[in-house]
Order: structure tokens, then C-alpha cells, then sequence
């Protein structure tokens, strides 16, 4: 996650400042990431300089990512008609979404009224959601339902063991079976233990 979203050089910091200056591109982007990460042992840079690529090793495996028309894929930029279409929709749930937010004026060097324009970015929405999604995790106790896909393509009856196999072992259930095989079920803090069994 520090990689990915760490201030002031995590990958959507780079991301969103080469989006917020006019000479910004994609090759100003990878060469920002390579520059900064490429001591990283989750990053590596391609082989080829002239790959507009870099791949990051999340934890399930390694993804490649291609930058080409990343900053204008990243804009986040909605046609100005459609969004007043949707804004006055009849759902009310549409036009809540495309609300029209009131242009903040900020002053420039000059004490002249500058009006904003600008776009919260992809990543920037991602990383702000990641972010309160690991807050709610931490402030309560979760439980998951681990999914396993049988196969790619979706369809019955069909059981791809190479698939399975590698969804067990990245989603940590190989070594959650371990454990409860050494008779470690669970782990209780020791307060909740004697809480719960002194009368015994």
C-alpha cells in the first residue's frame, strides 16, 4: 500500500501530480516511477527502455501496467451536457451522483478571482476510498466469506484445479489450515480468556 499510496511519492501521488501540471504525460509519469521506485522490491522497471510499462507485486501476483493514455484515462472527465442530463434526471439517485457542484474562486498571486475547474483524478478517487475502506476495517471486528472461483468461464460442472489451487494459496486459506491442523483454532487475548473461564 505505501507504493501504491504513500505522500509524496507513492504511485497515485506521482500519478496526480503529473496530471495537475499542463506538460504532463504519460512518459513524465513512468519516468517518475522509475526514478523513485526502482530500489522498490515490489516494483520493477521492464528491461527495455522503450516499454511504457512497470509492473508492481501485489500480493495475489505480479501485474504488469501498460501507461500508454494513462493520464487521459485517469482524468476522470465527464462530457459537461450529459452531466447537466443526468443531474436533472428523474432518479433520484442519478441526480444526487451528477450533482452540479458550485466552481470554488480562489485568488491567484494577483488578488484576481480564479475559478476552479479542476477534476479529482481515478486514482485519487481509489486511493481515498482504499483509504477509509482500511479505516473501517481496523475500527471493527471483521469476518470475510472467502469466494472460490471454480474456473474462468463461469459456466457449471467445470472444476479448474490449477485455478482453485492458486486462489487457496493467495487468499492465505492454505495457511489458515495449517494452523488449525496444530490444534491453534483460535487466539483469544488474554483478558477475554480469563474472563470467560474463571468460573470454571
Amino acid at each position: 500500500l505505501d507504493l501504491l499510496e504513500k505522500r509524496p511519492n507513492g504511485v497515485f501521488c506521482l500519478l496526480a501530480d503529473e496530471l495537475s501540471i499542463p506538460q504532463g504525460s504519460d512518459a513524465g509519469f513512468l519516468a517518475k516511477c522509475h526514478k523513485t521506485h526502482t530500489s522498490h522490491s515490489n516494483y520493477e522497471k521492464p528491461r527495455s527502455a522503450n516499454e511504457a510499462i512497470f509492473t508492481i507485486k501485489h500480493y495475489a501476483q505480479s501485474v504488469t501496467y501498460n501507461v500508454t493514455d494513462f493520464l487521459d484515462k485517469n482524468r476522470n472527465k465527464i462530457d459537461e451536457y450529459m452531466n447537466q442530463s443526468l443531474a436533472k434526471c428523474s432518479n433520484p439517485v442519478a441526480a444526487k451522483l451528477f450533482e452540479v457542484q458550485p466552481a470554488k474562486e480562489t485568488k491567484d498571486s494577483k488578488s484576481r478571482s480564479v475559478v476552479s475547474t479542476h477534476s479529482v483524478a481515478v486514482s485519487v478517487n481509489f486511493s481515498t476510498s482504499l483509504t477509509s475502506l482500511i479505516q473501517i476495517i481496523s475500527a471493527t471486528n471483521s469476518h470475510f466469506v472467502r469466494c472460490v472461483k471454480p474456473n474462468e468461464v463461469k459456466s457449471a460442472d467445470i472444476f479448474d484445479d490449477d485455478l482453485v489451487v492458486r486462489q487457496l494459496k493467495n487468499n492465505g486459506i492454505m495457511d489458515a489450515v495449517r494452523v488449525r491442523q496444530q490444534g491453534y483454532t483460535r487466539r483469544l487475548p488474554h483478558s477475554t480468556f480469563v474472563h470467560s473461564y474463571t468460573p470454571l
